[in-house]
């Protein structure tokens, strides 16, 4: 049975012939651009290891829990398949998909290595050791993330309980594979055998948790941490002729659902500090303080982010059905539409200053503990494009994630098709970073570009959306 399991798994994921470009550029950001501008291999296996958790993260999420509020669990159940069988064989096209990637990742790191006579940097030896560790890390998760999907009510409360997991065994792992390079080849072993004891008791116990868990406790309605969290009519009140702001009782009202939410809050403080470490990272593997490298990492990661916020508020209206509920009320569909959207670019800004600074700090204690002790500080045009550029970046992302997620059947469709998209706005930056000569310039044009077309956007959502449009989508 749980090989029928794995066959369809695999069947799935090759009919989603989108996803494979969107893998495609991972693997290209990952595996040929990073060890260009690094030059280095070694660098290459924690940024690998941390792309692979953050998909696997979103595929171990929907793998129960997307059944769940697909209304399909319940036809898979009744079939003559056991419920434990379910999650062996999702939990093996996971662990599949996560080698696979790395492994493609680690392989086309390792070409480029070689091809552009690089320093491999790492022996055989610790090679196999970090190989190792990783398998080992990645089971943990994945077995975790299995058990918590089957356990949660939706997509978005299993991906926060699975991501507090994931990034902290990843952070172990990035960890690890940076200490492999400086200590002892006997320490190496001794902090590998401590990670790989930790890993095989998460395995274990999560092992046991799957085979205690009932046929009958697959059907249990477990309640969604957003069921009956719709706005309704007695949440909107006017007094006389002072109407309050449509945009404010939405937003308000978003923001305190999100700010209740501890573990994806604590998911977006991770992210912040995450960015710091791969900075750290990527000068110490370079050898060359430059901090152009924290702009770039903060462009490429927080615009994906915040873009999966806007995703699971509008397109998890769907999947709750509380979007009927929303639009009964006497709130317009713009100002609901644009609330959604302004939660998340509101955070976003708060994670892009956060992240600047974070990184900024990691760069000086660099300096102050590995290198000559110099104070480092952004430059205007660092600034621009961590901040400005990023944020503006970040808007036009929420815009099109929020877009797609009114038009998809569901947010992980919607939040995958923006996600592709991303990638695109890593090229200008780069571009700016590395291609001209005045990048103050470029950065102030280019983020003036994108501010004329975030506005533009803001205009035709004002005009386009209609009730009508959003109800039929539902």
């Amino acid at each position: 049975m749980t090989k029928k399991v794995f066959n369809n798994q695999l069947k799935l994921f090759a009919r989603d012939k989108g996803l494979f470009i969107f893998y495609a550029l991972f693997l290209i950001i990952c595996g040929i651009i990073q060890p260009l501008l690094t030059k280095s291999f070694a660098s290459s296996l924690p940024s690998a290891a941390f792309f692979t958790l953050t998909l696997v993260t979103h595929m171990l999420s929907d793998s129960v829990a997307g059944e769940r509020e697909r209304k399909t669990l319940e036809t898979l159940l009744s079939a003559p398949i056991k419920g434990r069988s379910i999650v062996a064989g999702k939990f093996l096209f996971c662990m599949l998909f996560t080698l696979c990637f790395f492994g493609i990742n680690a392989g086309l790191a390792a070409l480029t290595d070689r091809i552009m006579d690089y320093n491999f940097q790492l022996s055989s030896g610790q090679f196999a050791c970090i190989l190792a560790i990783t398998v080992l890390i990645f089971a943990a998760i994945v077995i975790a993330g299995v058990y918590f999907s089957a356990k949660s009510a939706d997509t978005h409360t299993a991906g926060g309980k699975i991501s507090v997991i994931s990034f902290t065994l990843g952070f172990l792992l990035v960890a690890y594979a940076t200490a492999v390079l400086i200590v002892p080849m006997i320490d190496t072993l001794i902090i590998g055998g401590v990670l790989a004891l930790i890993a095989l008791i998460i395995i274990s116990v999560f092992a046991v948790k799957i085979s205690r868990v009932k046929q009958s406790d697959y059907f249990q309605n477990i309640s969604s941490r957003f069921s009956g969290k719709a706005l309704n009519s007695k949440d909107i009140r006017f007094s006389g002729d002072k109407k309050k702001s449509q945009f404010g009782i939405v937003f308000r009202h978003e923001l305190r659902l999100l700010l209740k939410q501890k573990m994806v809050c604590l998911n977006l403080a991770i992210m912040c500090g995450f960015v710091a470490v791969i900075t750290f990272l990527g000068i110490y593997y370079t050898g060359k303080v430059d901090l152009n490298y924290s702009a770039l990492f903060i462009t490429l990661m927080i615009p994906r982010t915040t873009a999966n916020l806007v995703s699971f508020s509008v397109g998890g209206e769907k999947v709750c059905k509380t979007g009927e509920s929303l639009l009964s009320t006497p709130l317009r569909a713009a100002p609901m539409f644009l609330a959604k959207c302004g939660v998340s670019i509101f955070i976003s800004a708060a994670m892009l200053v956060t992240s600047a600074i974070l990184a900024l700090i990691s760069i000086n204690i660099y300096g102050a503990v590995i290198g000559s002790g110099e104070f480092y500080m952004y430059s205007a045009a660092q600034i621009m494009l961590a901040v400005p550029v990023s944020l503006m970046s970040c808007v036009t992302m929420t815009f099109i994630t929020g877009i797609m997620s009114v038009n998809a059947k569901t947010p992980r469709q919607g939040l995958y098709v923006a996600s592709m998209v991303s990638f695109l706005f890593v090229l200008p930056p780069l571009a700016i970073v590395y291609l001209t000569n005045d990048s103050l310039l470029w950065a102030a044009g280019y983020c003036v570009l994108l501010f004329a077309a975030n506005a533009f956007c803001v205009k035709a959502i004002s005009g386009n959306i209609s009730r009508p449009g959003i109800m039929s989508r539902l």
